[in-house]
């Protein structure tokens, strides 16, 4: 740097430095406040705005009980199956309608199942049928093992009366 172009920036007023990190923001104006929350959920702590809507539960109780799954809802909110989870974990409503969604769609299933036993649906898919009721509701083929015990207690008892029974017999004769 030469001599002139020294002086020229001594000449030239220095900026001062504004400190902005201990300004707090305190309030937005309310057409951010409007696109960032809706009005949905209480006020997060920033990142994108949650795609979260008050009709959601009811669209919810109302996909499930055709007997379509709580994770094909995401498709519907256009969201991901790790959303609508952490949805029902966050907003008590959805979770509920999570809840009666599940049962009013055993029983959807449950109706579909009776009609095709009566002969009311050719062409059923029992294997489908069961195979959607292991996975969806946890069904199992065997028995669970508390019953199993209780099965096997009731057996032996059975046979240790009828043996004590025949050694009275026995004794009486």
């Amino acid at each position: 740097m030469d001599k002139k172009e020294k002086t020229e920036k001594a000449k030239t007023p220095k900026r001062k430095k504004e400190n902005y990190s201990n300004q707090l923001v305190t309030s937005l104006p309310e057409n951010i406040k409007e696109e960032t929350n809706a009005g949905n959920t209480p006020p997060r702590g920033g990142g994108r705005p949650t795609k979260y809507r008050d009709e959601y539960p009811e669209m919810l109780v109302e996909h499930m009980k055709t007997g379509l799954s709580f994770e094909s809802f995401a498709g519907v909110a256009g969201v991901s199956f790790d959303t609508v989870h952490l949805w029902a974990k966050t907003h008590k409503e959805f979770s509920d309608a999570k809840k009666l969604g599940m049962a009013e769609n055993l029983y959807y299933m449950e109706r579909i199942a009776r009609q095709a036993t009566l002969g009311g649906i050719p062409g059923f898919n029992n294997t489908l049928w069961i195979f959607t009721m292991k996975n969806r509701f946890g069904w199992r083929d065997k028995p669970d093992d508390n019953v199993r015990e209780s099965i096997q207690d009731t057996v032996v008892n059975e046979i240790e009366v009828k043996f004590l029974k025949g050694l009275a017999d026995e004794a009486g004769n």
